[in-house]
């Protein structure tokens, strides 16, 4: 039995996926139910009680009736309709691909393309409208690509400062969070104001997190420079740190404005990331795609060597498959589990 999420997914996206299986039987096992032998009966004689319940939640449940019916149905707009009435904004200059994730007023754009890091700040600008950006990198990735982003939002009008955490898991803690935390406090961040998430899946959840906290929420953009990042953690809007008793239970579901992907950012990654990246890639073909499992199979070669039209290709198929489930299930109360 699927769920009309998961049958609507399904005929979009491709194969069928097994959501929930319902067993149902005609009646209770023997013995089930029934009550004990010489067990206390007296408060049946007396049914006013339950009369009186039955009559309360009637007319609570014809109150509820009410407020539904003038309410009205609920519209479900389109991407298109969603952008050409303004809800969402794409930048109509960016040259590469752009994958939607469809989530009503949080929808947002995943942006992919080939040494477009330095128009960055236009397409901030266009989904943000923020003047100030704080971005949160590792010192890793700030050595290779932190000042490029700053100079690409100073170019679009838009003030930004870096703040680099040390590389590795160990970052996805409270000490840092509290750094990063004391970081937006100097900047004197507005709500209005924008945290860039420029790194890996590290940076990515604990940017997030700081972003879904600080104040309530401030502006999120994910700037993924790993590929696993690109093709998983950036999208959806997982967030979260580390703690002593248990791995991501600190954490919160916040969508970005957009997710900016430039694919030849993967030229200064370790073969071996690289390689934690692909095996999430095959997952995902293995999950919902057969067609692209076998175009991985026959050209995982291409794709090592970073060939640009296949990476391209692969990380716009995988965006594609995490958008759908994601849109099709947000919290991770159903079909989203399949990943």
């Amino acid at each position: 039995v699927l769920r009309s999420q998961t049958r609507a997914v399904n005929e979009r996206e491709g194969p069928g996926v097994l959501d929930y299986l319902v067993l149902v039987t005609e009646g209770l096992p023997e013995g089930v139910g029934k009550r004990p032998a010489g067990a206390h009966r007296g408060k049946e004689k007396n049914g006013w009680g339950a009369v009186l319940g039955v009559l309360v939640l009637g007319l609570v449940w014809l109150g509820l009736r009410y407020r539904i019916r003038k309410a009205g149905p609920v519209k479900k707009v389109r991407w298109q309709e969603r952008k050409e009435s303004g809800l969402v904004k794409t930048d109509a200059k960016f040259e590469g691909r752009v994958v939607p994730v469809e989530l009503g007023e949080s929808s947002y754009p995943i942006y992919i393309g080939w040494e477009v890091l330095g128009d960055f700040g236009r397409t901030f600008v266009e989904h943000c409208g923020s003047k100030q950006a704080l971005v949160i990198t590792d010192e890793n990735v700030a050595g290779w690509y932190g000042q490029a982003v700053v100079e690409s939002l100073a170019r679009a009008g838009v003030w930004a400062q870096a703040a680099a955490v040390p590389a590795g898991e160990t970052s996805k803690s409270l000490p840092q969070l509290e750094r990063l935390y004391e970081k937006m406090f100097d900047l004197a961040l507005e709500r209005s104001d924008a945290v860039v998430a420029l790194g890996g899946g590290v940076v990515g959840d604990l940017a997030g997190y700081a972003a879904a906290t600080f104040k309530r929420g401030v502006r999120l953009v994910q700037v993924p420079t790993t590929l696993l990042a690109m093709v998983d953690s950036s999208i959806g809007g997982k967030t979260g740190i580390n703690h002593a008793r248990g791995k991501n239970m600190i954490g919160s579901f916040y969508q970005p404005r957009m997710v900016y992907a430039d694919v030849s950012v993967l030229g200064t990654l370790p073969r071996r990331e690289l390689g934690c990246g692909l095996a999430e890639t095959v997952k995902h073909a293995v999950i919902r795609d057969g067609e692209f499992f076998e175009l991985l199979e026959k050209e995982w070669q291409q794709i090592l060597a970073l060939d640009q039209r296949r990476m391209i290709e692969l990380v716009e198929r995988n965006c594609r498959i995490k958008a759908a489930v994601v849109s099709a299930d947000e919290k991770e109360s159903g079909l989203r589990g399949i990943l």
